[in-house]
């Protein structure tokens, strides 16, 4: 019997260790960079231009007019071989009130499948995160 509550006892101490040792605490999660990211992404890949304009920062804003960005991301589609036909942000660092987005655009060219990596840096404000476009280009940046 001696033997039994041994088995028993070391069965409970491995179980209490096992679940002392796993990490139940969620992952700490991103303030929305990403998923700013993404939406703008996904109104420029659909020819939202008001959405996607609307996801652009207020210095970005100020800077163009809603006509002169549409034809900045057409530029834009034209120096990358093809009209992007599925955005998706792969990864999101945030430093503070910046980020980061790395994104893959995929399309097709001529009949073949592309793929064009880029990213995306956003700023947030007090009313959210928002696309900062290249003071120079005008492109995002």
């Amino acid at each position: 019997m001696r033997l039994s509550h041994a088995k028993t006892a070391l069965t409970v101490l491995l179980l209490a260790t096992a679940a002392g040792c796993s990490n139940t605490t969620p992952e700490p999660e991103g303030t929305g960079a990403a998923e700013a990211a993404q939406e703008y992404c996904d109104a420029v890949v659909r020819g939202d231009w008001t959405r996607a304009y609307a996801g652009l920062d207020a210095s970005s804003r100020q800077r163009l007019s809603e006509q002169q960005f549409t034809r900045l991301i057409r530029k834009h589609w034209q120096a990358i071989g093809f009209e992007p036909q599925e955005a998706r942000v792969r990864s999101c660092e945030e430093h503070g009130a910046e980020a980061i987005a790395h994104v893959v655009l995929t399309g097709h060219a001529a009949s073949r499948l592309r793929f064009y990596k880029d990213a995306v840096v956003l700023r947030r404000s007090a009313t959210g995160w928002g696309v900062v476009l290249s003071p120079a280009s005008g492109q995002v940046r």
